[in-house]
């Protein structure tokens, strides 16, 4: 019996220790987390945070927070993302080079951005099914960024209501996207399908 009450109190430290956050950006366990100061300065590196979505928004690591609807990336590094959510924005708030890894992931927002950045370059990597939707700004655009945008990936990723990137946009290879163009000259909305291979 103390053995097992000695196993559980190392689960319970774990748990603190891991720093996962429920759906309301607050702490699954009692540790007391100010989100916007980071753990450290260091970037935040691939597997440290995953962002899982769905009925509830569970995040795992630090660098992400939840709130008022919105996934909030506070600071540089690479975020895996999977799951489903139709309930508001992923907005990478740092000027931080940010990489947003989809794993079979469904963002959409009905009433503004599905991702949103203030990043220097924000980079968005497809593995296996993405879909993002949005309808943000004059042209009811998915994803806005302020710097340059780069999207790769080894899987499918399909855009729908468009993308619009202050520092241009690049595209790696394996990668298949689908948005509505905007016609520059005059601001209309050409309707079709956009594939980069």
């Amino acid at each position: 019996m103390k053995s097992m009450r000695h196993l559980l109190a190392i689960t319970a430290a774990a748990g603190i220790l891991s720093g996962c956050r429920g759906i309301h950006g607050v702490d699954m366990y009692s540790q007391s987390v100010d989100p916007y100061v980071p753990v450290n300065d260091e970037d935040v590196r691939l597997g440290e945070c995953t962002i899982m979505l769905g009925d509830e928004v569970n995040v795992c690591g630090q660098g992400a927070w939840y709130k008022d609807c919105d996934i909030v990336i506070s600071k540089g590094g690479v975020y895996t993302i999977s799951g489903t959510y139709d309930s508001g924005c992923i907005n990478v708030s740092t000027s931080d080079i940010v990489k947003l890894i989809f794993s079979d992931a469904d963002i959409s927002n009905p009433e503004g951005f599905a991702v949103k950045s203030s990043a220097e370059r924000l980079i968005i990597e497809s593995n296996g099914d993405t879909s993002i939707t949005g309808s943000g700004g004059s042209y009811e655009n998915a994803v806005y960024s302020d710097g340059v945008l780069m999207i790769v990936g080894v899987g499918d990723m399909c855009i729908n209501g468009g993308v619009f990137s202050r520092g241009g946009i690049r595209f790696g290879g394996n990668v298949s996207t689908m948005c509505e163009i905007v016609r520059t000259e005059d601001g209309d909305i050409i309707s079709g399908v956009l594939s980069v291979n």
